[in-house]
């Protein structure tokens, strides 16, 4: 069965509780303006996440007739998927979209 946990097992991902790993660093703690993610770096465990996020926000879209918004998050969606460099990944991001798709065909 496919979800997030065996995906992350795919990726060399894991999701220790936040609390875990504050404080084991200095300027690290919940107080620290530094929290803020860096934008230039990239989570695989969050492209992952974000890209079927943004498949499925285009769904949503779709639905309510927000072509402009679907199409603009089908193409988020599509770019973080292009990096995946992954088969099972890709797969199962395929499938997805084909579900997704098949979906939107029958509410037509």
């Amino acid at each position: 069965m496919l979800n997030r946990y065996t995906v992350k097992s795919r990726i060399g991902g894991s999701n220790p509780p936040v609390s875990a790993n504050l404080g084991s660093r200095p300027g690290l703690g919940p107080e620290d303006e530094n929290m803020t993610p860096d934008p230039l770096k990239s989570d695989p465990e969050q492209d992952l996440d974000r890209a079927f996020i943004e498949l499925e926000h285009a769904h949503a879209c779709r639905a309510l007739e927000l072509i402009d918004e679907a199409d603009a998050a089908q193409a988020r969606a599509e770019a973080i998927a292009a990096a995946f460099n992954d088969a099972f990944l890709d797969d199962w991001f395929a499938n997805r979209r084909r579900v997704l798709a098949a979906l939107a065909a029958r509410t037509d």
